[in-house]
């Protein structure tokens, strides 16, 4: 199969599991239930400032911008998401609304549907560049073309997308038969657009909260109109035998669903690459942003290094002009770490694996690695802690008084993922040193001597204290250059240990 072939069947599949039923319809509902609610909790906690927040003197983005809100993510980061689940309902759309005609008409209406899915791929795009390039990220990077600068460029892409899809969809559900009632294709073809463009030629605020009201009233009604079709289509209802299951028969259920989806060998396969290809490179590229376009670089203490920096520094606006590679990097790392963490757990100690073992062993492994699952499931809490309330978020918490572990919010959150870390890796390394044998066996490691899992097992319980009691004791040569180095020293054994179980993932799926 040539290159072209392999591409080709790729996207062939990707839009076919984008554009199925169930997907379109969790993604749909995800988006709505994200966006309007972090929409809504933004406003509110944007009261905190103190200067307050109204419709009349702030534009939708100051909800994304420290200088107005001390909790900005609730947008930035609600406007990626949203973009993102959208893709499915963008596409099924499409489908729908494109239409098996006769003759020239039909012709038109896939046209008009060819429009109406790039102009909505612009506004996705625009939606996802205006949570990426917030108004400080933004201002950061300076004026790009003609006085504009990144935010204010994707915020007239995100308005002007919708805005001129409404219009090519509106045309049809006016002109063609649809599942959409005529009306809203009407209010489709002359409200949103107009609004858009009047208010880039403007620029006055309430007419901006308008204008994203109007993109919810043919957005909204969309979705669940197609959502809708989706579940009559598909004869979708609660079966009796559902309602009759008491409820704790189902919330066993559901948790064993939810331990099998985690342990699938092709969920961790599909989590670890991401979290290999997501994590490194972030803090790779973090580096390089915080030296090359932080304006500080190029003065004499300028720039980035690790002996006067933390970690999270590359997550701060005051160090780098897109702190987002670290802290959006460290949130997605922890959710797709988790089905690593209980694979492991699953690899190395079962009921079933222990029922042959002797008493003795039973009780220290059924210890060792119950406790390695909680420490790492703790780490995945600290992990996603330290990207939502980076530096500068934690910063504008404690700074309203909002501070509810008394030493810090981001470092809290950087203690508990590091030392949760560090207790993991004693416990792992604990059950590597005393069941080297048991490790060989479950991890296919037959040409690997087990005193070298032994020495291994040592490096995972010594070297990452190390640096956590030198960070803590403030040791020299900084309390940043030894925070980096034991990140460094349990990546050592992270990493290795998630090849090792990809590899078992992989090997797993084959035999099937």
């Amino acid at each position: 199969m040539s290159d072209f072939k392999k591409i080709d069947n790729i996207g062939h599949k990707t839009y076919s599991f984008l554009t199925r039923p169930k997907v379109v319809k969790l993604t749909c509902y995800a988006a709505m239930i994200i966006f309007l609610s972090c929409l809504s909790i933004g406003i509110v906690l944007a009261q905190l400032d103190p200067d307050g927040f109204n419709f009349v003197k702030n534009f939708i983005s100051d909800l994304g911008s420290y200088n107005h809100t001390p909790f900005p993510k609730f947008l930035d980061d609600t406007a990626i998401y949203t973009a993102l689940f959208l893709i499915p309902l963008t596409l099924h759309m499409e489908k729908e609304l494109r239409g098996i005609g006769e003759g020239e008409g039909s012709l038109m209406q896939e046209r008009l549907a060819s429009y109406g899915l790039v102009t909505m791929i612009f506004g996705l795009i625009g939606l996802w560049g205006i949570g990426v390039f917030n108004e400080d990220v933004g201002g950061a990077f300076g004026a790009i073309i003609m006085g504009l600068d990144w935010h204010q460029i994707f915020s007239a892409v995100v308005f002007l997308g919708f805005g001129s899809a409404g219009l090519f969809y509106g045309l049809i559900v006016v002109f063609y038969k649809t599942k959409l009632p005529k009306i809203l294709g009407v209010y489709m073809i002359f409200v949103p657009l107009t609004l858009a463009v009047v208010y880039l030629l403007t620029i006055y605020i309430p007419l901006e909260w308008i204008l994203l009201l109007s993109l919810f009233g043919y957005l909204i009604p969309s979705g669940l109109i197609f959502v809708r079709a989706i579940n009559r289509e598909q004869g979708w209802k609660d079966s009796k035998e559902k309602k009759n299951n008491p409820i704790k028969e189902r919330l066993i259920k559901n948790i064993n669903v939810l331990h099998d989806f985690l342990t699938n060998p092709k969920v961790v396969k599909t989590c670890i690459t991401l979290f290999f290809i997501v994590w490194i490179p972030s803090l790779i590229f973090g580096y390089i942003f915080a030296n090359v376009f932080d304006p500080l670089s190029s003065m004499p203490d300028g720039g980035y290094d690790i002996i006067r920096n933390m970690i999270s520094d590359l997550g701060s606006l005051r160090f780098t002009p897109m702190p987002k590679w670290l802290d959006d990097a460290a949130m997605f790392s922890s959710i797709v770490m988790i089905p690593g963490i209980f694979y492991l757990k699953k690899s190395i100690s079962t009921a079933a694996q222990l029922k042959e073992e002797k008493l003795p062993n039973k009780i220290v492994k059924i210890i060792l690695s119950n406790f390695a699952l909680l420490f790492g499931l703790a780490a995945i809490v600290g992990f996603f802690g330290i990207g939502f309330f980076s530096e500068d978020l934690g910063n504008a918490v404690d700074s309203i008084g909002l501070d509810l572990t008394g030493i810090g919010s981001h470092f809290f959150f950087s203690i508990l993922v590091f030392g949760s870390l560090c207790i993991a890796g004693l416990f792992i390394g604990g059950f590597m040193i005393l069941f080297p044998k048991t490790i060989k066996e479950k991890f296919g490691l037959e040409k690997i001597h087990w005193a070298v899992l032994v020495i291994f097992g040592l490096i995972m319980m010594i070297w990452p204290p190390i640096h956590a009691f030198a960070f803590l004791s403030n040791l020299a040569p900084s309390r940043a250059f030894h925070e980096w180095f034991m990140l460094f020293s349990i990546l050592t054994w992270v990493y290795p240990t998630f090849y090792i179980l990809r590899k078992l993932a992989k090997k797993e799926l084959a035999s099937r």
